[in-house]
């Protein structure tokens, strides 16, 4: 059986269906899993979840057939979400599973649509993680109560190496000062050379 669909196919009935989608998890990160879905139409047993790395879980959605449309546009869809767990994205990850809303695409491992048909409707829906969703994710290290710089004691300062520079003595000044009045300054025109008045 194929992964990852597009489409679920569904019988019409006059009685609720009941499918089952199966979330395998084949990569060695741990998922932090939430399937949003049509209310009227959909009714998942279990919307958020943590799914292990090399595990899977399996849901439970019954269809009531009556509730759907006739035209693709109007069809009921499933969206699956997941992001990657740590314990640095832990808060980040509970405002994530308690508010609806505030998903992404990069989040989006898939987007089922429900399709009524006469064809053959399979009973499980296979989902493999990551899909479409990112697998990594940035997060900020920053911690409350821990010192950005307090590790910066052994950093050399950006102007430390200035200090072997020779310095100008009283010998260079006067050098220097008498160039500038002989030739305005190693060779270059004076200002009053550059700026000449304009002839009335």
């Amino acid at each position: 059986m194929a992964s990852n669909p597009l489409h679920i196919i569904i019988n019409q009935s006059d009685t609720p269906l009941i499918r089952r989608m199966l979330i395998r998890n084949p990569t060695r990160i741990d998922f932090v899993v939430k399937v949003l879905a049509a209310k009227k139409v959909i009714d998942v047993d279990v919307t958020r979840f943590l799914l292990k790395a090399n595990t899977f879980a399996t849901i439970n959605l019954v269809v009531n057939t009556n509730e759907m449309g006739l035209f693709e546009m109007t069809f009921p869809k499933i969206d699956v979400f997941a992001r990657p767990f740590s314990n640095a994205s832990q808060n980040s990850l509970r405002e994530w599973v308690a508010n609806d809303g505030c998903e992404t695409e990069k989040q989006k491992v898939a987007s089922l649509k429900l399709r009524m048909s006469k064809e053959y409707s399979a009973r499980d829906t296979i989902l493999d993680l990551p899909g479409s969703a990112q697998s990594v994710e940035a997060f900020e290290w920053g911690q409350k109560g821990s010192p950005l710089d307090g590790d910066t004691k052994t950093a050399t300062r950006f102007d430390a190496d200035t200090i072997t520079a020779t310095p100008f003595d009283a010998v260079d000044t006067k050098i220097l000062a008498t160039k500038e009045e002989n030739a305005s300054g190693w060779g270059l025109p004076s200002m009053a050379e550059l700026i000449k008045p304009i002839a009335n």
